[in-house]
């Protein structure tokens, strides 16, 4: 499968981008309030979108501050 990134330009500070991307709280904030993620790399974060078949889990590959 190839790899799909996505590019944006967000005028916040650095930190507060990390921290929506990788807390829990973060991502709770803007994506789905049905999320079981932690900030560690080889972890696998869910993120559920009301109905079980639409359950996404995504390894964390890498952390970059």
């Amino acid at each position: 499968m190839p790899d799909i990134v996505h590019e944006l330009t967000i005028r916040a500070p650095a930190t507060l981008v990390y921290q929506a991307l990788t807390q829990r709280e973060g991502l709770e904030n803007w994506w789905t309030r049905d999320v079981d993620a932690e900030p560690r790399e080889g972890s696998v974060a869910a993120f559920g979108f009301g109905a079980p078949e639409h359950l996404t889990r995504m390894q964390i590959e890498r952390l970059e501050k």
